[in-house]
């Protein structure tokens, strides 16, 4: 038996340095956060702002500022820690400005911006009208006045008319004055001026004048009429006389120049007693004389006045009535039209018209002209004349 010697086999062994091996590890950039412009009308509502950071993050307070300066209200922060919002109650156009939302940390401050925009309506126009409109005449009180908020971006103001012939003049060439009131305390609700000065010529006799304020796609409008007064018609006049267009007021002829004066509020002159009564034009015409749906510058006769007032008549401006008197001593005739409302022979008249048709069927109503202004017999008849404005 032979003798068998088994080696020992010992394997090198393998050494591994833990001090000199870098273990992977995963590092995340900072979380992003994010905030929208926001654009709202003054009166429609809080503005709230929302910042939100897109991952949870190890922070320690979230703070806003408006134009660099620190907002003293704290922010809301949501329950899973992304979401931070700003309430601005009521907000102004003083509110308006660039806004950051802070994120404050140990590893550094996160931070965006967002723009807040408050914008203002611009308001309904206040017309006010001279009442002494006297042909080609030029004075301080021939000013026509529109008065209104001018709203944030300011508003666009421009004139526009229809005349007696139903034309529309979409924006007239007057040179207008222009103002913003100083010194207001509500800058949000700065209020503005537009006026010019015009003298009128005959052609613009029935004519509605318009102020427009617009402000984007919306615009607001005030209209009023005007009413020409023929500059002779105080020749060879003195004294006062009706005016030819509305009660409140009447013409006072003085060498031969016409000046015109007006009565309170509500009140008529009478002209005989030489005094302001109260009482003022009666109301607007209903059923077959209304207004309502008729073009501008219709004329319509006023009905329910008849049989004793033949002179008078409804003349339609956007739909509304205006009361004229046909000057001297004219009467409304039967079938007016846009140009032509009054007539020197009464046969043709309303009055005339409506007596015969009421006597032919039997209610046997007579009816006496109005002469009751023979004093004025000689004031021209201008109204059938008018020339055509040309713009």
């Amino acid at each position: 038996m032979s003798d068998y010697t088994s080696a020992s086999i010992d394997p090198s062994p393998t050494t591994h340095d833990v001090s000199s091996t870098v273990i992977p590890t995963t590092s995340l950039p900072p979380p992003t956060l994010s905030m929208t412009d926001v654009s709202v009308y003054e009166g429609d509502g809080d503005v709230i702002l929302l910042c939100q950071m897109d991952r949870n993050y190890t922070f320690s307070s979230v703070h806003f500022f408006k134009d660099d300066a620190l907002l003293g209200q704290s922010p809301d922060v949501s329950d899973n820690m992304t979401e931070f919002t700003y309430r601005i109650n009521d907000p102004r156009c003083t509110d308006t400005g660039g806004y950051e939302c802070r994120v404050v940390s140990e590893e550094g401050n996160l931070t965006t911006t967002a723009n807040v925009t408050v914008l203002v309506r611009s308001g309904q126009p206040t017309l006010t009208l001279p009442f002494e409109i006297v042909e080609g005449r030029w004075k301080e009180t021939s000013l026509f006045v529109c008065t209104y908020r001018q709203g944030v971006p300011p508003a666009e103001v421009y004139w526009s008319a229809t005349l007696a012939n139903g034309t529309t003049l979409d924006r007239l060439n007057f040179i207008t004055q222009e103002f913003v009131a100083e010194n207001q305390t509500d800058t949000c609700a700065l209020e503005a001026t537009s006026q010019f000065y015009y003298a009128f010529s005959m052609a613009w006799n029935a004519s509605s004048i318009c102020c427009n304020v617009k402000q984007g796609a919306n615009t607001s409008t005030a209209c009023g009429d005007v009413h020409v007064i023929p500059s002779d018609m105080c020749v060879n006049q003195t004294g006062k006389l009706e005016h030819p267009y509305t009660c409140q007021l009447w013409i006072s002829c003085v060498n031969d120049v016409v000046y015109i004066g007006t009565c309170g509020e509500g009140q008529c002159i009478d002209v005989e007693n030489d005094m302001c009564t109260s009482g003022g034009p009666p109301p607007g015409p209903s059923g077959e004389f209304s207004c309502e749906g008729r073009v501008s510058g219709d004329r319509i006769p006023r009905s329910y006045t008849y049989p004793s007032h033949c002179r008078e008549y409804y003349w339609c401006v956007n739909g509304a009535p205006n009361n004229i008197t046909c000057p001297g001593d004219s009467y409304v005739i039967w079938n007016t039209t846009s140009e032509l409302a009054c007539t020197d022979d009464y046969a043709l008249s309303y009055c005339a018209v409506k007596a015969a048709n009421e006597s032919t069927s039997g209610t046997g109503t007579t009816v006496a002209p109005d002469r009751n202004h023979d004093d004025r017999s000689i004031l021209l008849q201008k109204q059938s004349n008018w020339r055509q404005y040309s713009s």
